[in-house]
């Protein structure tokens, strides 16, 4: 199987994953790491797949899997980027500190190593720095406190991923959470009710079992 199609595969699922996360565009690498053991022989074509990473995981690593029909599977390694402009502090923001736009700037971070990554100083209103926080280091939704992420009767953004999928659906929070905080949601479309885990102000998250 060439290299490039299992690249092509890769390349293909981060970009899903990152427009799951309500981010447009990113500029995307994926490099295929070496590999002791080759393709099964197979005289059928051979099927590719991403193995499941969870929505709150990071995913500069993957494993791809490339599986014969009713015969054997290989696991081969990938690298992973999905670089976006992202907020960082201009200067030393001392812990405890309110994040002030005048402090916060941008530049381009891997959204695929980070990908609790703030895309906006507006996501940073209301919060404090967790821990004193260096210039030019990105702020990353753990390294926030105080504030609430999503307020009950607040539209929302549910992202699912799965074995072989990932989605976005819109939602409702029935109550008030903070980054982190488990908290019941509401299916717009289906009306059905679960927990869901905050990602970020007005993003929640769904473990494939979950999805509702």
């Amino acid at each position: 199987m060439p290299q490039a199609r299992l690249e092509q595969v890769a390349r293909a699922w981060v970009q899903r994953r990152v427009q799951a996360m309500g981010v447009p565009t990113a500029r995307i690498e994926v490099l295929l790491l070496p590999a002791a053991r080759r393709p099964p022989d197979c005289a059928r074509p051979l099927q590719v797949e991403v193995a499941e990473v969870a929505a709150d995981e990071r995913f500069d690593r993957l494993q791809l899997l490339v599986r014969c029909p009713g015969g054997g599977e290989v696991r081969f390694a990938a690298r992973a980027g999905a670089y976006v402009d992202a907020v960082v502090a201009r200067g030393e923001v001392e812990a405890g500190q309110p994040l002030r736009a005048e402090a916060l700037g941008t530049g381009e971070q891997d959204l695929a190593a980070i990908p609790d990554l703030l895309l906006s100083p507006d996501q940073a209103a209301g919060y404090r720095a967790r821990r004193t926080l260096r210039a030019g280091q990105p702020l990353r939704r753990s390294l926030l406190q105080g504030g609430s992420a999503v307020a009950r009767g607040q539209p929302l953004r549910i992202v699912a991923t799965g074995q072989g999928f990932q989605i976005a659906i819109a939602g409702t929070a029935l109550e008030d959470g903070g980054v982190g905080d488990s908290v019941r949601i509401r299916n717009t479309s289906t009306g059905k009710t679960t927990r869901a885990r905050v990602l970020a102000p007005g993003v929640v998250g769904l473990e494939a079992e979950a999805a509702p």
